[in-house]
């Protein structure tokens, strides 16, 4: 049982794409429950603490449009500068530990900028109930975050460092704007390993090697000689996994020199 005193234990998951789905796999092996973005202050108020709560935040659940309006992903995709985020002020003070899994461009908004986070609300607790407890003091609900996508500075502006799996964690001071490797203190823990994957190393291979196998006689088909999308013979699924291709990037991954020539 979470201490009654700090209330409900909620998680955020981040993103909808295979890191948030991966996360969330180990996530649904504890007693657990579903809520909505939305409903995160009315379980913090009311939960129950014999379980953990989870809530899954896409695009659509914190990013609203300046002038008004539904969120559309075709104009954020092309005018990200049109939107901004709730996060700080719906979401991220409701939650114990946030799971990001998020893809993050420069010109987008960001879950957490530093001013962000170190405004974020205190926890009202009965500070006698938890000395009985055995609870330390804590400054705000936002106690851990596992920052699977590893974008320095990026989606979450404190991110400043990558951590490894020798030393998977540091503290995140949000007073100070400062991070240590000493952990005992108070603020925001914090794991940002970017070679995560290396923690299962045959789980890993044996699971991609299962899903690349069936495609592997297709792609020894593609021998150059023609453009990539007129081979008539080889399946989408392979096509549109194909990153470079002839030594050039090929058109669902021209993005990533966009991204290049902004770093």
């Amino acid at each position: 049982m979470y201490p009654e005193s700090l209330g409900p234990m909620i998680f955020t998951f981040t993103g909808a794409g295979n890191v948030s789905q991966g996360a969330q796999g180990v996530f649904k092996e504890l007693p657990h429950e579903y809520v909505s973005p939305l409903d995160l202050q009315n379980v913090v108020e009311t939960g129950d603490c014999h379980k953990v709560y989870a809530t899954v935040v896409d695009k659509a659940d914190h990013l609203y449009r300046l002038a008004g309006g539904d969120y559309d992903d075709e104009e954020f995709e092309k005018f990200p500068d049109r939107y901004d985020s709730i996060f700080a002020d719906k979401i991220a003070p409701y939650t114990t530990c946030l799971v990001n899994g998020v893809f993050w461009a420069p010109n987008t908004p960001r879950l957490l900028s530093i001013a962000q986070s170190s405004s974020l609300h205190p926890v009202h607790m009965d500070t006698s109930v938890l000395k009985l407890q055995g609870v330390p003091a804590l400054p705000q609900r936002l106690l851990a975050v596992a920052d699977i996508s590893c974008d320095l500075h990026g989606s979450l502006e404190f991110m400043s460092t990558v951590t490894t799996i020798d030393n998977p964690f540091t503290m995140y001071n949000v007073h100070t704007d400062s991070t240590s490797h000493d952990i005992s203190g108070n603020g925001i823990l914090l794991m940002s390993i970017d070679n995560l994957p290396a923690q299962l190393p045959r789980e890993a291979t044996d699971y991609f090697g299962n899903r690349l196998f069936p495609f592997i006689s297709e792609m020894l088909r593609l021998d150059g000689r023609k453009r990539l999308y007129d081979y008539e013979d080889i399946s989408t699924s392979v096509k549109d996994a194909v990153i470079a291709y002839n030594g050039e990037l090929t058109e669902r991954y021209k993005y990533i020199e966009e991204l290049r020539s902004t770093k």
